[in-house]
């Protein structure tokens, strides 16, 4: 477990991404696209691995994934974890952060989500990346000093028609478009 220098550019991840990237379901191919074009270091921490053993579990029980599946993905993450990321601690400070953030009654972040980002905060990340928007405007609205949320959206689909579906009409002169206001009356 590290408590990374200030200097040090480091973004924690929230569960979904792993979920996305060890699972399929909908985003796990922009998961593995936004993951493979990371240039600074990423960081986890317990809780993330805790969350994705439940996920796993929860989707296993919704019929989501097949025992075995689900069984390879938390294996996975176990084994990878801490050769590919930087584990972060899941200190008392980090919990006594989250807690002081939930006391507000106003604050929207859910106990899990406020722990992920209390954890990234005090151990020195400098960004959050999610795909849960929820999470992100919640945590936006706290204003952390020298901290960046990072919503991470899947790509708009890109629609290919053909070229010759478009009629190109010549140029209309500014008479004939009165003209034609004038016969289409509301």
């Amino acid at each position: 477990m590290v408590k990374l220098m200030n200097d040090r550019q480091v973004i924690y991840l929230d569960t979904n991404i792993l979920v996305s990237m060890l699972t399929e379901d909908a985003l796990s191919a922009r998961a593995i696209e936004w993951f493979g074009s990371q240039v600074e270091p990423l960081a986890i921490s317990a809780w993330v691995c805790t969350e994705f053993n439940a996920v796993g579990g929860l989707r296993k029980r919704k019929g989501e994934l097949s025992a075995a599946v689900a069984k390879v993905a938390i294996e996975t993450l176990r084994e990878r974890a801490e050769k590919n990321f930087l584990m972060l601690n899941v200190s008392n400070e980090a919990a006594t952060l989250a807690a002081s953030w939930l006391r507000n009654t106003d604050c929207n972040l859910q106990t899990g989500d406020a722990l992920h980002l209390a954890i990234a905060q005090t151990a020195g990340a400098t960004t959050l990346a999610t795909f849960d928007e929820r999470f992100a405007k919640a945590a936006q609205k706290l204003k952390l000093a020298n901290f960046k949320i990072v919503l991470i959206r899947e790509k708009a689909r890109r629609v290919e028609q053909a070229r010759s579906a478009y009629k190109v009409a010549k140029p209309t002169s500014r008479a004939a478009l009165v003209k034609a206001k004038k016969k289409v009356k509301p």
